[in-house]
């Protein structure tokens, strides 16, 4: 499960011995010691692995709701929470749900997509080429009514000492076009955030609790009442597939745990990584503390032990799919009929 940051600032100080009631250093300091740590050493850190972690989609439409292009120049610009503007992929998908790669050009070859040498989608694959902040889409939109959609990894929340920030769903239904999601209870800073009473509307991401990856980020919720939010930034098939993180399904019972929050968009109170890598945060954050006191000598041994955990974790999270690939044998070609017959000739 996911750690509440405040019970890794607990850590925190057990880790480095810092007593409650010091005045130095409270913990708002080791709040701030804690965003460091996780935006500079522990995010970096297991993006590098490349294993797809933190990723995250946005579906951008060729069009509007009144059948209008969108996209009239061609442009997308980088989603602003896209962490160093590093795309995982491009992909279009038409009307019936097809998928096709959209590669990336170089800046030389804009005239390819340009001008008398513009091209349209249904005479060649559609490709882009970047360009300061934004993706350019190089081919004819006329005859599409699609959306692309981007991949990329997020960049890391900001993170919030809080018990009572999240809102713990325990049903979703969905009538089109609009899902209610209800949940379970309102704390006192999800309640400051998004009042039960508020007529407007709130931007939240949909985390799942036992691994702190956010599944929806940036979805508009109207509040529908003491303990349901409504919205209709969600398909059904995208509803489907966010019931299926549910153990014993919805609503939730017999025994089970919700594993679905609502989080206020770009905020958690939740580590937003597998607990697996809760020690690496932890002794980070201790490095931060160590040189804010000076303590060369202890942020030696602290980075031994860092170099440690980090070591454990890679060997738990650092590969994905356990196992050796194996090639599938055709058993009923030609070939191997006759192969296994060699021995007989």
């Amino acid at each position: 499960m996911a750690t509440l940051i405040s019970e890794i600032i607990t850590n925190v100080k057990r880790r480095a011995s810092i007593p409650d009631n010091q005045v130095s250093f409270t913990d708002a300091d080791l709040l701030s010691f804690a965003q460091d740590a996780f935006n500079e050493v522990v995010y970096p850190e297991i993006l590098s692995w490349n294993e797809e972690f933190f990723l995250v989609r946005d579906s951008i439409a060729v069009r509007n709701s009144s059948n209008e292009l969108k996209l009239t120049n061609q442009i997308i610009p980088f989603p602003a929470r896209c962490f160093g503007r590093e795309l995982r992929e491009v992909k279009y998908k038409n009307s019936s749900g097809a998928l096709v790669n959209v590669p990336m050009m170089n800046l030389e070859d804009q005239d390819f997509g340009d001008g008398a040498y513009t091209y349209s989608f249904t005479q060649a694959a559609p490709c882009m080429y970047v360009f300061g902040d934004e993706i350019r889409i190089l081919g004819n939109l006329d005859n599409l009514n699609g959306q692309f959609e981007l991949t990329y990894p997020m960049k890391p929340q900001v993170l919030v000492n809080s018990a009572t920030l999240h809102g713990s769903i325990t049903n979703i239904t969905y009538t089109s076009p609009t899902a209610t999601f209800t949940i379970a209870t309102n704390g006192a800073d999800l309640e400051t955030y998004f009042p039960a009473a508020s007529v407007t509307t709130k931007i939240f991401d949909v985390m799942r609790r036992s691994s702190g990856t956010i599944l929806f980020p940036n979805i508009a919720f109207s509040r529908g009442g003491a303990t349901s939010l409504t919205t209709a930034a969600l398909t059904e098939n995208q509803i489907l597939n966010l019931k299926i993180y549910q153990a014993g399904e919805y609503p939730v019972a017999g025994g089970y745990d919700s594993d679905l929050y609502l989080m206020p968009a770009n905020k958690t109170n939740y580590t937003p990584i597998a607990d697996e890598a809760d020690p690496y945060l932890v002794l980070a954050i201790v490095d931060r503390y160590l040189e804010a006191i000076g303590d060369t000598e202890g942020m030696q041994v602290n980075a031994a032990k860092m170099d440690k955990a980090r070591k454990s974790i890679i060997k738990a999270l650092a590969k994905r799919i356990v196992g050796e690939p194996k090639v599938i044998t055709n058993r009923r070609g030609i070939k191997a009929f006759f192969r296994s017959r060699a021995r007989g000739f």
